[in-house]
């Protein structure tokens, strides 16, 4: 009898434990997201964040904590970028740090608390012949996020100008991304030095 109730009890304690650092958008999003890749023609080089991983169509398998670059090449067609930036996911909700208090920091190292936009690329490539030069704003935008990541992880960056810093960004570079009232807010003018 005593055995069964130590058995029990540690049974119980495991179950306290796991409902208590278990992180909701961890278990229903994952901690990376399929993104389908195609391009008219088909078969040209995927390049992810420098690396060459396939041909499309495919999907690459991307961690949701990071910003990505995503460059499709193919010989005689001119090479297209395209920027794949996180995004507030909207399965973290109040609740869920009100009753699982741990969730917040075990999704957030994961990167689980985002969802990588735009979810799907198909991209029309244009015959070199045609197509005006290459333009490297998809480059410059991630490698700028990255930058204030770094800054941010640095904590050489407030939270705040973090925010406001990458948000700029985004009225720049891509601001199809933001929700319809934030694109019509006027920005903010950086404040005075001091």
């Amino acid at each position: 009898m005593k055995i069964r109730c130590i058995t029990l009890l540690r049974s119980g304690t495991m179950v306290v434990v796991l409902a208590l650092s278990t992180s909701c958008a961890t278990l229903i999003s994952g901690t990376t997201q399929e993104v389908p890749i195609a391009s008219d023609p088909t078969g040209a080089d995927v390049i992810a964040d420098g690396a060459k991983v396939g041909k499309t169509p495919m999907t690459l398998k991307l961690k949701r904590k990071d910003d990505h670059l995503v460059t499709l090449e193919k010989s005689q067609y001119q090479p297209k970028s395209v920027a794949i930036v996180r995004s507030a996911n909207i399965v973290r909700t109040g609740a869920e740090d009100f009753f699982f208090p741990l969730s917040f920091p075990v999704d957030a190292y994961y990167g689980s608390e985002y969802d990588l936009i735009p979810a799907t690329i198909a991209l029309h490539l244009e015959p070199a012949a045609v197509a005006p030069p290459p333009s490297d704003e998809q480059a410059a935008f991630v490698a700028q996020l990255k930058a204030l990541d770094a800054k941010k992880a640095a904590k050489a960056i407030s939270d705040a100008d973090y925010s406001h810093e990458r948000l700029a960004l985004f009225r720049q570079y891509m601001p199809e991304a933001l929700p319809e009232d934030v694109r019509q807010t006027p920005a903010a003018p950086d404040p005075a030095p001091n």
